[in-house]
């Protein structure tokens, strides 16, 4: 026990161990510390259920807080916990972005690691923003070219124009 502690606690990320009964065999550091308010729910032999209940409840998890449908996103968790393998991005309630990945172990029992993208997340964003703002600069650019375009092309016209009306 002290050994899979120590091992789970020397991780970055954070990673929850439930049996196969889906109560908890243990919550590492750096999970305690993603989701510190959890705490008074991470005993040891917690049921999920419950574990995840007090995090909707209480607002810490995605999908939960005061408005929304606890039992609905309760039974859709438990659905996903239930699956052999499951990951997906999500935004935390405190602005912070996490990659759940969850895997069903060969006896039952369920890992789910935590791995905290907010800083990716951020970089795409702003990518995302550069890009946009480029693509406005471009389209503007092409703007700016068929008018110029429009008014050499007159110019043009008006020099020939002249040029005929001298010689005629």
């Amino acid at each position: 026990r002290q050994r899979l502690e120590n091992a789970l606690n020397a991780l970055p990320d954070s990673v929850i161990i439930f049996d196969s009964e889906d109560r908890l065999v243990i919550a590492n550091d750096a999970y305690r510390q993603m989701f510190n308010r959890m705490d008074p729910a991470l005993r040891e032999a917690a049921k999920l259920e419950d574990i995840l209940r007090h995090g909707l409840v209480t607002g810490i998890l995605p999908g939960g807080g005061e408005d929304a449908d606890i039992e609905k996103v309760l039974a859709e968790r438990m659905r996903i916990y239930a699956q052999p393998r499951f990951a997906d991005e999500v935004e935390l309630p405190n602005g912070r972005w996490v990659k759940r990945i969850n895997v069903r172990t060969s006896d039952g029992g369920c890992i789910t690691v935590a791995i905290d993208i907010t800083d990716r997340r951020n970089e795409i964003k702003a990518l995302d923003a550069a890009n946009a703002e480029l693509t406005n600069a471009l389209a503007e650019r092409d703007i700016v070219e068929k008018q110029l375009t429009k008014v050499m092309e007159g110019a043009a016209i008006g020099t020939w124009e002249w040029n005929a009306t001298l010689h005629r």
